[in-house]
């Protein structure tokens, strides 16, 4: 994301590294002599929620008043449709959405009052051309965050329609089954690609129910004459019973021929966010105008009075994922801009410096390459990185006290990271996956002035339900509960995790943010939300003494990584298990890491046979052929100085660089996502069995005890990658 350049430091090093030492101890004592007062945190650290059962540990936030959970953000604030109208008012008509046309353009915008009429425009469109205002009419979005994307979404929820989300990483098979699920007869699409794409897989499962396909990207440019081709082929292959618009054309339909909105009630569906977390077919998450509603009130609690009409939010996360787009309700309701970054990540901190954002929706993954840049240009010289670590030292004991700021003598140090994101960023939010405290107390220090709090969640309760409260910056919790829902321990007791005995259970959410459950699937739902109404998220989780609650561990094998995508191990070890040379594979991953690594047990049959025949590598060939003598067809028979062999064979690069090549080439060809891909191995030499306790007595692998196991080896991984 941040484009550092090998001299980010050239300035600090230059205007301190002359001065010596006599001058940082001199600016050590002015620091400390002109000392501003701490914060007032908005809640008593020591007392951040309230328990309301004790055998149960629900807990309850403080912002409840008499403990009752809030529904809205105001009386006026009760369907999505209503949140532009509020904007309009408190903004003066003042802009609220921007983009950039190239890398050198500055910002163009559009006001409150401009967007409104056109996205009427193209909910009355949707109309035209099929679709009927009501929670049952679908409207699909497959296009990354742009300003045709909002119109859509504020369209739909204007005509009490169904959003739905479309993106890359859910595969097109996973899309094609969205789409006949939810029989959207409309799909929007930012691109000729993805437009071709959508029909290609449309015709090979012969879908019924697609009738538009609404083209944003300039089909008669010169430039696209090639793909403009290819699409028409595949409109004729369809039996053209596809149709292909262009944006500017269906809104113009919607501005000519206008419909009278329509408002949703406050149950009403208005989105339906898949999830691609586990095996099979990705999960439609059902959520309505008041899930949402209730989350942004919640999250305005916490927020502390810093969503106002000065507010500028960077818009990159998807806004197919929940996190985004419910930060930017948030924006929007309170008046403020929205700018999208212009496309790629790699351009990211260019839209920064031009927008000069205040607000920062990220994930972990983000901050993480932050933390890691900083960190490696700071080895190239030693004065420069002295100076840092003197003043992150400062900054940490300031921050200990509750002190925000960007003007201490230290703050200098810091500034070339703070400009990397436009300098201007007051309020970084944090979710989709857990971030490090080592990199939350280092993003706290080198960005200043700027409030950063980490939530979590899940799509199912509308994104967020937990949420740091700004002025705990002690805690590597993930803060108390929202006033929106309430949270309790359920018993895990095959896990060892009972409430009752541990203080550990599994974490459950009950409140007006929590989904109607899955779409089209009942017994899916009632396995994740009982009848009583709570959610049972399957993380394991406990509450600090101050009411904070702490994350541990998974109940089911299914993880994110730091950029927020959900992992199922088992189902890439089955993947991974097609290779020749792998016998046995334990996939592992952390959600503060953004990528994954295994052990794996290689075949041997397979890998010796191969060793073989390498003349070119006369070591790896005479150990083979020494070993080859002790095979017979039933297998191997290795023990004392030949199991000695087969371990140098497993600790051979060339031995390993093979089986990871093919490991991810079967990969590639079963359809791995590039985040399911495994990028280090370790070769473990013995089986993992029963005798080990690696295996369950029906030859399941326990999955704590191989993590526990192989401890040292999965650090040492991760420790090279970074």
């Amino acid at each position: 994301m941040l484009d550092y350049h090998n001299n980010m430091l050239t300035i600090i090093a230059g205007t301190f590294g002359a001065i010596g030492v006599s001058t940082i101890a001199g600016a050590t004592a002015w620091y400390w002599s002109h000392m501003p007062k701490s914060c007032k945190p908005l809640l008593d650290i020591a007392k951040q929620s309230r328990e309301i059962d004790k055998e149960t540990g629900e807990h309850v936030s403080l912002f409840c008043k008499d403990g009752k959970l809030v529904e809205f953000p105001s009386e006026d604030l009760t369907t999505l449709d209503k949140i532009t109208k509020k904007g309009l008012q408190l903004s003066n008509d003042g802009n609220i959405f921007g983009w950039r046309t190239d890398a050198n353009s500055p910002y163009s915008w559009i006001k409150y009052s401009q967007f409104i009429e056109r996205a009427h425009h193209i909910g009355s469109a949707f109309i035209n051309y099929g679709l009927k205002p009501g929670a049952n009419n679908f409207v699909a979005i497959y296009s990354i965050n742009r300003l045709e994307w909002v119109l859509a979404e504020h369209g739909c929820y204007m005509y009490s329609m169904v959003l739905v989300a479309l993106y890359d990483t859910l595969g097109p098979d996973a899309c094609n089954y969205i789409l006949l699920q939810t029989e959207a007869k409309i799909v929007v699409c930012d691109t000729i690609k993805r437009a071709r794409i959508v029909i290609d897989n449309c015709i090979q499962h012969h879908n019924p129910y697609l009738k538009t396909i609404v083209l944003v990207e300039d089909l008669d440019h010169p430039s696209n004459e090639t793909e403009k081709d290819a699409l028409m082929e595949d409109i004729q292959n369809s039996q053209n019973t596809i149709k292909i618009v262009s944006w500017k054309d269906f809104e113009e339909d919607g501005r000519k021929n206008p419909k009278t909105p329509v408002s949703p009630k406050p149950d009403d569906l208005c989105s339906v966010c898949y999830t691609s977390g586990t095996t099979g077919n990705p999960k439609g998450v059902m959520l309505t105008h008041k899930n949402l509603l209730s989350m942004c009130a919640g999250l305005i609690c916490h927020f502390d009075n810093m969503l106002n009409p000065n507010t500028v939010n960077i818009s990159f996360l998807p806004l197919a994922h929940m996190l985004e787009r419910v930060v930017e309700m948030n924006v929007i309701m309170h008046g403020g801009r929205i700018g999208f970054f212009s496309g790629h990540i790699r351009n990211l901190s260019q839209d920064m410096k031009i927008l000069k954002p205040t607000l920062f929706p990220t994930v972990p993954r983000m901050l993480n390459k932050m933390h890691d840049k900083v960190t490696e240009s700071l080895r190239k010289s030693w004065i420069k990185s002295m100076i840092f670590k003197v003043a992150l030292k400062a900054k940490e004991e300031e921050i200990k006290r509750g002190i925000i700021r960007d003007s201490s003598p230290w703050d200098a140090v810091f500034a070339p990271i703070r400009a990397e994101l436009g300098g201007a960023v007051r309020f970084i939010a944090v979710g989709s996956a857990p971030l490090s405290p080592q990199v939350m107390t280092f993003a706290r220090c080198v960005l200043g002035n700027c409030v950063i709090l980490e939530g979590y969640g899940q799509t199912e309760c509308g994104g967020v339900c937990t949420l740091q409260v700004p002025g705990d910056f002690k805690g590597s919790s993930v803060g108390p509960p929202l006033p929106c829902n309430k949270i309790k321990m359920c018993d895990v007791p095959d896990m060892g995790y009972e409430y009752g005995l541990n203080g550990k259970g599994e974490i459950c959410v009950k409140g007006p943010n929590v989904s109607q459950g899955y779409y089209k699937e009942p017994e899916l739902t009632a396995q994740t939300i009982d009848k009583d109404g709570w959610l049972h998220t399957g993380d394991i989780g406990k509450w600090l003494p101050n009411g904070t609650l702490s994350i541990i561990d998974r109940k089911k094998n299914i993880f994110k990584l730091s950029q927020g995508e959900f992992v199922a191990p088992e189902r890439i070890e089955g993947i991974y298990a097609h290779s020749h040379y792998v016998a046995q594979i334990f996939v592992y991953g952390e959600s503060i890491k953004s990528c994954l690594i295994a052990v794996v047990v290689p075949n041997e049959h397979t890998v010796l046979t191969w060793a073989s025949k390498q003349i070119n590598h006369p070591h790896l060939k005479e150990m083979a052929d020494s070993l080859g003598k002790h095979f017979t067809v039933s297998g191997s028979d290795l023990c004392g100085g030949t199991r000695k062999i087969w371990a140098e064979i497993c600790k051979d690069q060339v031995v390993k660089q093979l089986i990871l090549d093919d490991m991810k080439e079967t990969g590639k060809k079963q359809g791995l996502q590039g985040f399911e891909q495994i990028k280090d191995i370790h070769l473990n030499p013995d089986m993992f069995s029963v005798e080990n306790n690696l295996l369950t007595p029906t030859m399941k692998a326990k999955r704590g005890s191989l993590a526990r196991f192989f401890k040292p080896q999965l650090q040492n991984m991760y420790s090279n990658l970074d």
